[in-house]
């Protein structure tokens, strides 16, 4: 994508009875569309409590108009009626903090959306270089922030602050299978299941070189938990999407 306004238009409100978080449409290499966030949004493990259902606040496709809202609400169920079983999809490793929902797009009449891609990321073997800006799209805990006409997110900087193509492990986590790496950045809750950009004019690592990149923004990945004490914060990597998705 050329640039990060593309991205704005995939993110929406979530919320449930629970709580509030951000979620973004991606559209995989089959061509289905999905809701994707952290699994610990849907389901949390530290707690009795998970939501039945969601709320993805959309956007209208009309003129903006400062009378009334324009958004849509969109109910998502997260278990099967019958079976009670699952509706989302997750990565094989269970420990990978990424939850996507198939959509269908019958619900989203009306709406203007656009969805992210693995067409939007970076070729495999290239990577944000350490301190890259960063972008997510966060909210704020019981009440998210944001533009209520528009239905925009706010975009929030960060850094990235470890290496990408390592695995990083901190002392009191096993290693995971798949990688993520820590931006540093001052990132609220509500922020959980942002998409992460990159911008265009930062340093990126291709071939195992620093380049400067002046012509597109990158979706990096998903943002999950982090310290809010140190200040850095979990990004899964994008491809984990598309195999979440499969």
């Amino acid at each position: 994508m050329k640039t990060i306004n593309q991205a704005l238009g995939s993110v929406v409100r979530l919320e449930h009875h629970g709580g509030l978080a951000t979620a973004f449409f991606y559209r995989n290499s089959s061509d289905e569309l999905y809701l994707v966030t952290n699994k610990h949004v849907i389901r949390a493990e530290d707690s009795a409590y998970s939501p039945k259902i969601l709320y993805a606040h959309c956007p209208l496709r009309t003129s903006r108009d400062k009378s009334r809202y324009n958004t849509k609400r969109i109910r998502i169920e997260l278990y099967q009626r019958k079976n009670k079983g699952i509706k989302w999809k997750t990565p094989q490793d269970p420990k990978i903090d990424i939850a996507a929902l198939k959509i269908e797009e019958e619900k989203l009449e009306g709406c203007s959306i656009t969805s992210l891609s693995s067409k939007d990321t970076l070729s495999p073997g290239n990577y944000p270089a350490l301190g890259s800006t960063l972008l997510g799209f966060p909210g704020l805990k019981g009440t998210q922030f944001y533009d209520v006409f528009s239905n925009l997110p706010i975009v929030r900087s960060s850094s990235v602050a470890t290496l990408p193509f390592l695995t990083f492990t901190s002392p009191n986590l096993e290693i995971y299978k798949e990688r993520y790496f820590l931006v540093d950045g001052i990132l609220g809750p509500g922020m959980s299941g942002s998409p992460v950009v990159s911008l265009q004019k930062s340093i990126l690592i291709k071939n195992g070189k620093p380049v400067f990149n002046d012509v597109n923004s990158y979706f990096v990945g998903i943002l999950s938990s982090g310290s809010s004490q140190l200040e850095l914060h979990t990004i899964w990597l994008a491809d984990l999407i598309e195999d979440a998705t499969h």
